[in-house]
């Protein structure tokens, strides 16, 4: 991995953590002196972020980290539903030994987190088990296409799991339905438990963004 990209992999970091702020300005100046290097790299990995849709940039306005809005929020969700569902699915269809352990040792990841109350953990727990069920799909281009949704969708993931604990719980219940139904070779049954899933999740994040957006002239 060369130097910009693990630059943009630390800086999506930190917006996806909220350690940048949504509507945080991005100085290639002082990212080069923080991390003494050029601006080239620097350039680069802002390039890089705008790309995942994590950074505007506006001409003669520099870059900032995007703004969450539940408009944006409905676009990555309506997409990220049926994708995912696509993608239990065909995991289902897969029946791989190999697949299923992965599965298994990535919820038990996921509930541990969750009892060391640790978000953060939690959303890297969650990230890794839906990369775990895109790769079990064994299909290169839906692979490919969520992964493109999922810088953006980590940091509402990230957001409720902060605000509404509660959506962690549902989570884990989910996942393990969507793992059995995966392993029992059902593939509608996945896909509708996937959904299911999603689709509460969804309703939960844009309530709390929502309520971002209503405080935000205050603030």
């Amino acid at each position: 991995m060369g130097l910009p990209q693990e630059l943009a992999r630390g800086l999506e970091d930190a917006i996806v953590f909220r350690d940048l702020a949504p509507g945080a300005r991005l100085v290639e100046e002082e990212i080069a002196t923080r991390f003494a290097i050029s601006r080239s790299p620097v350039r680069e990995a802002i390039r890089i972020l705008e790309a995942r849709g994590l950074v505007l940039r506006e001409p003669r306005r520099g870059s900032r980290v995007t703004e969450l809005s539940r408009n944006d929020l409905d676009e990555v969700y309506a997409c990220r539903i049926e994708l995912e569902g696509l993608a239990a699915a065909a995991a289902a269809g897969a029946r791989s030994p190999v697949d299923r352990e992965c599965l298994d040792e990535r919820i038990e990841w996921l509930a541990a987190a969750r009892e060391h109350g640790d978000d953060r953990e939690f959303l890297r727990a969650s990230m890794a088990l839906s990369r775990a069920i895109h790769e079990a799909s064994h299909n290169r281009t839906l692979i490919r296409l969520l992964s493109t949704l999922e810088p953006q969708a980590m940091r509402y993931r990230f957001l409720a799991y902060a605000r509404a604990a509660e959506l962690m719980d549902a989570s884990i219940e989910g996942n393990r339905a969507v793992a059995a139904a995966i392993h029992a070779g059902d593939g509608d049954i996945a896909s509708a438990a996937t959904k299911r899933m999603i689709g509460h999740a969804w309703s939960i994040i844009g309530l709390v963004v929502d309520d971002e957006e209503a405080v935000e002239p205050a603030a």
